[in-house]
Formats: C-alpha cells, structure tokens, sequence
C-alpha cells in the first residue's frame, strides 16, 4: 500500500514557497515506511505517478528510482534553443494566436527589448545573474521600473512555456523589483474640477486665432460628456466609453440611473464581475437627455462612438483631457484621477463607507482607505475646528 503526503517547501528554482509532493509506502520486508520525493509537479502528475508505483508494487516490480552520477539529470534537455529563437519561433506565434491583439502587441515590445541583451543567450544558460544584468542595462538607458516589471512578466511567461513543452529542465529564479514610478495619487478640488468643465466644455462662439498655421481645435462634446460623467458618477475610463443608450434607465431613480454591465460584443468585462447601477445627478441627466435627443432619441446604440467606426466604442480621450488640464492651468490628469476626485468629493462630504463602495464597484476596502479616501487641509481643519472643546460662559480660567 502506498499514499501520497504533500509539504510546503521553497523551491530554489522559483524562490516561493510550494507543495512538495512524495509516495510513501511500507515495506514489506522491514515493516519500515520508506518515502520516495516527486519534486516539486503539479498535484494531477503526482497522482499518475503513484498509480504507476501501486502498479509496481502489485506485480512485484523495482521501486527504486534508477542510480545516477551525482550532477547528472535523468531528464535530456533539447539543446539549441536560444532566446531569441524560442520566442520568434515558438512563444510569440502562441502568443498571437491565444491573446487579444493589444496583448500579443505588448509581448512583441517587451520580446524586441529582450533580444539585444539576452537573444542570444541559450534558455538553459539563462540563470538570475544574467537577468539581473538585463535589468541594470534596462535602468542604465533610463528605462521605467513599471516597463522593465513588465519585460520581465513576459520573459518568465515565454520560460514557463519552455519548461512546460520540455525545452528547458526547470524555471529559474527571477530578480524582483519595485516599482519605483508610483507617484501619489490626486485628485481636484471643487474648484479645480469647475475651472476643468469650463475648459473642456464646448465654445459657444470659436475664437478667430490661429495658431502656427492652422485653424484652433475644436472642443469636442462628448469629451465634456464623459469628464461631467467620470466626476458625477466615478465611473472607471473603460465602463464610461462602453456605455450603450439602453444602459441609460431614465425612469429609474429621482433622475435617471446608469447600469454598468458587460459588453460581450466588445469583449468588456466589468473589473469586480458585478453588475452596479448609479443614480445619476441633475447636471448629468440634463446634459444625456440633450445628446439623446439631439441623435433622435435612439434605444441602442453607443453614447461615445468612435469618429471613424461608429459600429464601435471610442476608445480614450485621455489627450483631450490633459489639453483641457492645460488649458485651466491644471496639473495634467489622467481620466482614473476623476474617479479619485469624486470618491474623495463624497468622503468629505460624509458618504458612509459602504454606499461609497457600493456606487464605486470596491470589493475591498482597503482599496479605497489607501487610495481614494483623501482629504484636503481645509476638511481636515474644518474638523478638527468641530471637534474642539469650546469654554463654557460660566467657566472661570484659573489664576
């Protein structure tokens, strides 16, 4: 009789902490338990693997795993293969093939950056040494901690994928590194957030000027559109431009709602797989109602086209965020920074935290303690002016 025991240990290979799987059986002619390690597999082989040895035991066969000179593998690994040619040949087509366009896209950047230092390296020779010298390259040209984080994810991903097809023995260790690019999360006051919508907002009348040669650029209102919805309602970027009329529920709620669902025909994914709706505010509802009915007071369709495939969402307006920034003499913005302004705009104002969480799409709160909570030195003097201990009129200083 023989049973399968699992451990956690540290593999070496990965450097994380893993389940280390062994047979362990009883001898027959000692009456001793003896173990036999498996390493460090996948639970679903270290079953096939006892079934093989229960098979042995039953028909009287050796046990023994066969003897080998200390240093050798028992293991042939394909010799030949280089970087470079792994991921042109092999990891980059399955890539292609099995990712979204915009995924195999970003592995072919981080794929071009890694073959000038390590494309010529052969997969077995590549240990931690080699990595890390690749990451200080990296940093010597001046290159971002988030971008070589990256690099590296799709260098240990193409490795997995060797060592998973046979062509390397075993993963190994790779350099972490922190991401040091992180800036403090910001977000506009009520003031900055007016000064903001009156920039990006469109021009009643467009100013006669021209700017080096060419007419001034117009101010386009769906822009104004989706900053007044990312400041009223918090939605993220993606839910914000994937948004169809029939999401729009103008008899639901004092002034309309806004469902943020999935979008399979765009293949959108709503970040906590939970479907919310939004009570929408006056501003808000007035300024919708204004491009329904401008379009015809359509029931389907998408509320920001693109403006070259209408069949399609529009997919950013990031650029014309920061020239409105820019404009209002604003710090630039990214679009996510308007979802930090009306999560802090509501915290002030005193939302509790579970409505906050619930209109926010958070599944966590430490998400929203540590980032989207802030608080302005006026609020917090505001508070701290409530919260003094006043003296009494009857109350005597002592002498």
């Amino acid at each position: 009789m023989a049973w399968l025991t699992e451990v956690k240990r540290v593999n070496r290979a990965s450097g994380k902490t893993e389940p280390y799987f062994a047979i362990q059986w009883r001898d027959p002619g000692t009456g001793k338990t003896r173990t036999r390690g498996l390493g460090f597999i996948p639970r679903t082989a270290a079953k096939d693997a006892l079934t093989v040895f229960e098979g042995k035991l039953v028909t009287g066969k050796s046990v023994e795993p066969p003897r080998t000179e200390r240093g050798s593998s028992t293991r042939a690994e394909p010799a030949g293969y280089t970087l470079a040619r792994y991921l042109d040949e092999v990891y980059l087509p399955v890539v292609r093939r099995d990712k979204a366009p915009k995924t195999a896209t970003s592995a072919q950047t981080s794929a071009n950056a890694l073959k000038p230092v390590l494309g010529d390296t052969v997969l077995s020779a590549l240990d931690y040494v080699a990595i890390d010298g690749y990451v200080t390259a990296r940093r010597a040209l001046g290159r971002k901690s988030k971008t070589i984080i990256i690099e590296l994810a799709w260098l240990r991903g193409a490795l997995v994928h060797a060592v998973d097809s046979g062509v390397l023995s075993h993963l190994p260790k790779m350099p972490r590194i922190k991401n040091n690019d992180r800036r403090a999360h910001r977000f506009f006051s009520t003031e900055e957030c007016e000064r903001l919508l009156d920039a990006v907002g469109p021009l009643r009348e467009q100013p006669h000027v021209v700017t080096r040669g060419k007419p001034p650029i117009p101010r386009d209102p769906l822009t104004y559109l989706a900053v007044l919805m990312a400041l009223n309602l918090g939605m993220r970027k993606g839910e914000i431009l994937s948004r169809g009329w029939e999401d729009v529920l103008w008899d639901v709620g004092p002034h309309g709602t806004m469902l943020v669902r999935a979008k399979p025909e765009i293949r959108f994914q709503v970040k906590t797989r939970h479907d919310r709706a939004i009570p929408m505010t006056p501003e808000l509802a007035d300024e919708l109602r204004r491009r329904h009915v401008a379009l015809g007071a359509p029931t389907h369709g998408w509320v920001f086209p693109s403006p070259t495939a209408p069949t399609r969402p529009r997919q950013d307006f990031g650029i014309a965020l920061r020239r409105a920034c820019k404009r209002a003499g604003l710090p630039p913005m990214h679009p996510h920074g308007l979802r930090h302004t009306w999560a802090t705009r509501l915290a002030i104002a005193g939302v509790d935290r579970r409505t906050l969480m619930e209109l926010g799409g958070w599944t966590e709160g430490r998400m929203l303690d540590e980032i989207y909570a802030h608080t302005t030195d006026a609020h917090k003097a505001e508070v701290m002016a409530k919260a003094g201990i006043s003296r009494s009129a009857n109350h005597r200083s002592p002498r």
